[in-house]
C-alpha cells in the first residue's frame, strides 16, 4: 500500500494591498487585529484547503514597500 503524497495549499498575499485594509488601519490599538479584520479571508482559505483535502496551509505575506 502506497501512502498519499502530502498536499499543501499555498497562497501568497501582498500585505499593503490585501491584509493591511482600512479596518486594520483604523483599529491600530486593537490586539489581534490582523486576524479579526481578515477573518473572512482566512476562513475561506481554510475552507478551500479542506475541500482540496490539503494536509497543510502555507501563507506567504510580502510587501513591495
Amino acid at each position: 500500500m502506497q501512502d498519499r503524497p502530502k498536499h499543501m495549499a499555498v497562497e501568497s498575499f501582498d500585505f499593503d494591498g490585501c491584509l493591511f485594509n482600512i479596518n486594520y488601519i483604523e483599529n491600530n490599538d486593537e490586539k489581534n487585529r490582523l486576524i479579526k479584520y481578515n477573518e473572512t479571508l482566512l476562513t475561506r482559505l481554510c475552507q478551500k484547503a479542506q475541500s482540496d483535502q490539503a494536509d497543510e496551509i502555507v501563507l506567504f505575506v510580502g510587501s513591495n514597500a
